[in-house]
């Protein structure tokens, strides 16, 4: 959770700029740049973690480590 406010400060600021210099013939290419941007932002921030805790959870030497002793 400590990258998690550097990142979405930087992801959107990065979306906005390309949206800023983005020509009428490009402007496609800006789209793409952003949604890419702010869907892999997504992606790393949530639905990897999510997915990772949903196959893992249970399964020893994974995640967190154990303090049960």
């Amino acid at each position: 959770m400590v990258r998690l406010r550097p990142i979405l400060l930087t992801a959107p600021r990065h979306a906005l700029r390309r949206a800023d210099h983005a020509r009428p013939d490009l402007l496609r290419l800006a789209w793409s740049l952003i949604f890419g941007l702010l869907a892999s932002t997504v992606f790393t921030l949530f639905v990897i973690p999510v997915a990772y805790w949903l196959l893992y959870a249970n399964k020893p030497g994974h995640g967190l480590p154990n303090l049960e002793a």
